[in-house]
């Protein structure tokens, strides 16, 4: 498996992420699986409910979610993940994120988790993680950047 987004789609995901530091910011990914890739369309941001713990915890809006559940419907498309900022943490999931993702892998299915570190505001590094759900834990898998439009379905 691995997780492949457009860098325009990704400047976009880091600008909101960078925005709402020192916050967690969070959003949704949505596209298609081809095989073994998950293919980015479109990120979607979402607004953290969570403001007791905003800077390492995130309560993604179910509106947001609603909404973009619906558009990816509309375009022939599904929310296969959903990503995260650590602000001033590293990129990996923490165990609160493995415990929530334990809770929620039967409603959502095999979700694609992006990591990303915000380091002072300014400085990112994007990872990529698939739920082991018998191991209990999370799997790294690449997160590949492309300069291009993915590939349409169909022509790979």
């Amino acid at each position: 498996m691995s997780l492949h987004i457009r860098q325009s789609t990704l400047d976009q995901v880091l600008w909101h992420l960078k925005r709402v530091y020192p916050h967690e910011g969070c959003g949704l990914f949505l596209g298609r699986r081809e095989g073994d890739r998950a293919i980015v369309e479109e990120a979607w941001p979402a607004v953290n409910l969570n403001t007791e713990r905003a800077a390492d915890r995130y309560i993604m809006n179910p509106p947001d979610q609603a909404r973009a559940e619906s558009y990816a419907r509309g375009r022939g498309w599904e929310v296969i993940g959903c990503y995260h900022s650590h602000p001033d943490h590293p990129a990996r999931p923490s165990q609160f994120d493995t415990d929530r993702a334990l809770e929620v892998v039967d409603f959502v299915g095999p979700w694609v988790y992006a990591v990303i570190a915000v380091r002072g505001g300014t400085e990112t590094e994007p990872r990529a993680f698939v739920l082991d759900v018998p191991g209990k834990m999370f799997r790294e898998i690449p997160f590949v950047s492309v300069e291009q439009e993915p590939v349409p379905a169909g022509e790979a």
